[in-house]
Order: C-alpha cells, then sequence, then structure tokens
C-alpha cells in the first residue's frame, strides 16, 4: 500500500491527469537501495502506460494513478505503452498502440517511447 499512490488520494486538493504530481511524489519516495537511501531521479525510472491517463507501474516497483501525459509531463526517463490490458479489444490495439504514442495528454507533446503487447516484454528492456 505504501508503494501505490493516486492523484486523488495522495493530495489535497487531488490533482488529476496530465498533472505529472504523482510520478514525481512516486520517485521522491522510492529509495533504489536498502544499503544506501538514494532517491529515485525521475529521469532514471520507467513509466508502463495502457492508456493516455489510467493506473501504471512506475519502475522500480511502483503503482500510480496517472497516464502517458502524466508520465510525459513529469520528466520521466522512459514510457512503455502497454497494450495487452484485458479492456483493450484485440481490433483496437493496433490504434490504442498510435494513441499511446503521439502524446497528446502532454504539454510537450511526448508519448509513449515504445509500447509491448506482453509484460514479459519488460524484461528485455
Amino acid at each position: 500500500p505504501d508503494k501505490i499512490h493516486s492523484g486523488e488520494s495522495d493530495f489535497d486538493p487531488p490533482r488529476f491527469k496530465p498533472d505529472p504530481s504523482v510520478y514525481l511524489l512516486a520517485a521522491d519516495s522510492e529509495v533504489w537501495s536498502i544499503a544506501i537511501a538514494v532517491k529515485a531521479e525521475i529521469s532514471k525510472c520507467i513509466a508502463v502506460e495502457d492508456s493516455a491517463s489510467v493506473t501504471v507501474m512506475l519502475m522500480p516497483a511502483r503503482w500510480v494513478h496517472a497516464g502517458v501525459g502524466s508520465a510525459a509531463n513529469s520528466g520521466i526517463g522512459m514510457i512503455v505503452g502497454y497494450v495487452g490490458a484485458s479492456h483493450i479489444r484485440e481490433d483496437v490495439i493496433t490504434s490504442h498502440a498510435q494513441m499511446l504514442m503521439k502524446g497528446e495528454k502532454a504539454d510537450s507533446g511526448i508519448g509513449a517511447d515504445i509500447v509491448i503487447e506482453d509484460f514479459t516484454d519488460l524484461i528485455t528492456l
């Protein structure tokens, strides 16, 4: 639970997508090593996103409620689009991947760097 963040529950007033605050909070509160307390730099983190704005995994090992726009606005190092979620119909996978890469929800216009369909593809990254 301490590694799950939401723009709605972690802030008063809530900060909604594409506000990058939830990514910045997650990176700021993450420690890379138990032996050496070094906070994660947002530019060295990876976001895994399945929509322009939704719940995602922020590497290292942190779940964040955000979106591609929020991740891009935070200055995160890499955005991985994910189109293998059960709510993404097979007939729209290609168009969904294209939407994730467009970056229309980001102030900078930056979208996903790559798109994967299976989480096992993350291992090779």
